[in-house]
């Protein structure tokens, strides 16, 4: 609990709360859900302050949830480096690839280490794992000096590096190769799509990356593209395949591409 407690933002920690005393039950005035199934949280607003305070208060508790939910996230860690792979909770027993990462929730964080300067996976046919709408799992390139160099996957003359369809779907997922700014993740040797994506990917990001092959969303929505390094520039003319409008598109965008 500990570990995770040191990634709250510290703002929702020191924050001077007050309590709040509730008056006499008048009327049921608002409620807020958080989460879904099993774990999901109702908060219902059954009495309306004398004070006409009541928006107040469901502020107050909106900023609970979050405080909740950040706690709730936690941070893992992948080095292909290591001799074997771990549970994934430091760099020291981190897992090996991204393929090895299980049990994971929405607002969690995945850091992949680019070592000093770079640093290769070979990755085929990955399925992330899937967050929620407006909290997803999210991959980072490592940021700290020593792990911030370049994640390279590579296919090795495989098809596909993330592959998804009507049948294996995924959703709300941020692929993110930023570091400082610059373009830290690298797609190479795949023969077909570096991501074939057809009517299986929904709320799908990836920024800051550079791929030698064509990334392929046909019937997807919420997919964007955001500063990567693709077509003529690498080599490869006709790179994004599938983005569009009309049925079966929506919300997609490519930006600084």
């Amino acid at each position: 609990v500990g570990q995770i407690y040191r990634h709250v933002d510290p703002w929702l920690v020191n924050y001077p709360w007050t309590p709040w005393a509730a008056p006499a039950p008048e009327n049921r005035d608002l409620s807020l859900h958080y989460g879904a199934g099993a774990s999901a949280m109702v908060i219902d607003q059954r009495t309306k302050p004398a004070s006409g305070d009541t928006v107040k208060h469901f502020l107050r508790q909106i900023v609970l949830c979050a405080l909740i939910a950040q706690i709730n996230a936690a941070v893992y860690y992948v080095d292909s480096s290591v001799s074997a792979s771990g549970n994934g909770l430091s760099w020291g027993t981190a897992w090996k690839g991204v393929t090895d990462a299980a049990g994971l929730h929405a607002g969690d964080t995945v850091f992949i280490s680019g070592g000093s300067t770079s640093q290769i996976y070979r990755t085929i046919d990955w399925r992330p794992p899937s967050g929620d709408v407006g909290n997803p799992i999210r991959f980072r390139v490592g940021q700290e000096s020593g792990r911030n160099g370049t994640v390279i996957f590579d296919g090795a003359g495989s098809n596909y590096w993330i592959f998804a369809n009507e049948n294996f779907r995924f959703a709300n997922v941020v692929v993110d190769g930023e570091v400082a700014g610059s373009n830290h993740m690298l797609l190479r040797n795949y023969l077909a799509n570096t991501v074939n994506l057809d009517a299986g990917a929904t709320n799908f990001t990836l920024r800051f990356i550079t791929a030698f092959a064509p990334l392929r969303a046909y019937h997807c929505n919420g997919i964007v593209y955001d500063h990567l390094t693709v077509g003529p520039t690498v080599g490869v003319d006709g790179l994004v395949v599938g983005m569009g409008s009309g049925s079966g598109y929506t919300s997609n965008a490519i930006r600084d591409c």
